[in-house]
């Protein structure tokens, strides 16, 4: 479940680094309680265009899979 997950996550890219955020280190210890999937992201940049496309982008990916995503945005 948890390699399905991170699977996903690695097929999200951020845009300014042109590099998926599983590869750059940006994914934290995620974690799956029933349906729902706690995903800690580290983005340096609050409130930024990336920011915005890739917690949507995080967030599609693990619907895909069958989850419901809850983000944790760690900035810093």
């Amino acid at each position: 479940m948890m390699s399905t997950i991170r699977n996903a996550l690695g097929r999200v890219d951020d845009p300014t680094l042109n590099d998926d955020i599983v590869s750059l280190g940006l994914v934290g210890d995620i974690e799956i309680d029933g349906d729902t999937v706690h995903v800690p992201l580290a983005l340096g940049a609050p409130h930024s265009p990336a920011e915005t496309q890739i917690t949507e982008d995080v967030r599609a990916a693990v619907r895909e899979e069958g989850y419901e995503s809850s983000l944790s945005v760690e900035i810093n």
